[in-house]
Parts: structure tokens; C-alpha cells; sequence
């Protein structure tokens, strides 16, 4: 059961960017990640290792936001394979800026 998850990325001995999940509950979690502008050798990689993150989160839901006027930021979130449901909630954001919010929703299981 993965619950909360981090790693971070290195290019150089520099660290480009971090990210991970927060699992809220056996149904929603939250993916984020925080990439620096120099991240763009190790994006195939990083890209990669998200992706086999959330496909480990045991949660049902797992969301992320994107600044809404962050072009490269929706283009990954969709790579990532994030359908957005809202393209923006108005001062969503930690220092109110506008958000979109992306989600990627597992199929329930029936047996």
C-alpha cells in the first residue's frame, strides 16, 4: 500500500525537481510536483517514474491542479495521463491564483 510518496530528481548533482503523493483516503489522493527550469534532460525519466507513482497509489482518485496560464504544466499533467474536469477554479491556488484541476479516476473493479 503506498500512502505518501516523495522523490526527488537529480541532473548533475543538482537537484531539478521534486514530487510525490498524499493520500487522503482509500479513494483521493493528491499528486504534485514542483520542477525546476533546468528539469528538461530528465523529463522522460521523471515523466516515468510519476507515472508509475500514481499507477501504485492504492487511491481510486487522484488529483492535481496546474496554474491555469502554465502551458508545459497542462501538456505534463495530461502525459501523465490527468483528464482535467475543471479548467479553472477561480483563486484556488496557495496564493490565489487561478487553477485547473486534473484527475485521473481508476475503473471500479467488479467482480
Amino acid at each position: 500500500l503506498l500512502r505518501h510518496f516523495s522523490m526527488s530528481a537529480w541532473l548533475n548533482h543538482r537537484c531539478v525537481g521534486i514530487a510525490g503523493i498524499i493520500t487522503l483516503s482509500k479513494h483521493r489522493a493528491i499528486c504534485w510536483a514542483v520542477l525546476g527550469h533546468t528539469a528538461g534532460p530528465g523529463m522522460v525519466d521523471i515523466t516515468r517514474k510519476v507515472r508509475q507513482a500514481v499507477a501504485l497509489c492504492q487511491a481510486r482518485r487522484v488529483e492535481m491542479t496546474v496554474e491555469c496560464d502554465f502551458k508545459a504544466g497542462h501538456q505534463w499533467a495530461k502525459l501523465l495521463g490527468f483528464k482535467c474536469e475543471a479548467p479553472c477554479l477561480e483563486g484556488y491556488g496557495m496564493f490565489g491564483q487561478d487553477e485547473a484541476m486534473y484527475a485521473k479516476v481508476k475503473p471500479v473493479c467488479q467482480a
